[in-house]
């Protein structure tokens, strides 16, 4: 047994320090096909989460993401439970009203969105009140493609937030919230876990 809870971003871990050459592929429809190696991905999701921080998003926030099977959208969902952050999609099958009220209820912070979903962005920011932050995915054939026109709320690029100044910080967040899991008989019970870092032993 591992001395440590078993979470995604020590995957991540391994995947980086045993497989680092390994390429992920990731695109469809008519985006060209991006590969991208374990260790590269990991360092690109470090540096993300740093950025998240920077916006003063942490441990038990969420953020709302509605995006294509894009590299990019891959690494917000390495970057958020590096820092303890919630991580949802947000379904292309439904309208802006009903997502609007889900982000509402989980009280979303952050709405990540690909290039394309611009006018659907301008639609939940203007009903989610919560909303502090939009950012916009480096997706293949994002380039010129307009940002949304929001009042209220900061847009960034991908490539603009990572570039802020930020602090380093530690791959992995501290969690003390109730996980939910099905026992062998199929009910379901309560554990929590203890306060601790998720990746520091």
């Amino acid at each position: 047994m591992q001395p440590y809870p078993l979470l995604l971003h020590k995957f991540t871990d391994h995947a980086a320090k045993w497989h680092g050459d390994a390429e992920i592929v990731t695109g469809g429809g008519t985006a060209p096909a991006t590969p991208i190696g374990y260790a590269r991905l990991r360092d690109r999701s470090v540096k993300l989460s740093a950025a998240f921080a920077t916006l003063g998003l942490g441990q038990g926030d969420r953020i709302a993401t509605r995006a294509w099977n894009s590299q990019a959208h891959m690494e917000c969902w390495y970057a958020a439970p590096g820092i303890g952050v919630v991580c949802h999609t947000l379904n292309p099958r439904i309208g802006a009203a009903a997502l609007a009220e889900m982000a509402g209820q989980a009280g979303d912070r952050l709405l990540v969105a690909s290039p394309d979903q611009a006018a659907l962005v301008e639609e939940l920011v203007a009903l989610c009140t919560a909303v502090e932050h939009v950012l916009i995915l480096d997706e293949p054939g994002a380039a010129g493609v307009p940002l949304p026109i929001v009042d209220g709320v900061r847009i960034w690029t991908q490539r603009e937030l990572i570039d802020q100044p930020a602090t380093a910080i530690p791959w992995g967040g501290i969690s003390t919230a109730p996980v939910w899991h099905r026992s062998s008989r199929g009910s379901k019970s309560r554990s929590r876990l203890a306060s601790r870092p998720f990746g520091w032993v």
